[in-house]
This record gives C-alpha cells, structure tokens and sequence, in this order.
C-alpha cells in the first residue's frame, strides 16, 4: 500500500522510486 503511493508521487513528480524512497525515509526520520 505505502508502495504504491511512493510510485504515484514518483511519477507525479518526475523521479524515480528509489529517490522518492530515500526522500521518503529522510522525510520519517525527522517528522515522525
């Protein structure tokens, strides 16, 4: 499920999976 939608902001976003993914856990690491 969290899959699918770091590939839809992926390609929203024009990057690819493994960037959004790392964005993603930078993202957790500091907001959760």
């Amino acid at each position: 499920r969290e899959y699918r939608t770091y590939f839809h902001i992926g390609q929203h976003w024009g990057l690819n999976e493994s960037t959004v993914y790392r964005i993603i856990r930078v993202y957790r690491k500091y907001f959760n």
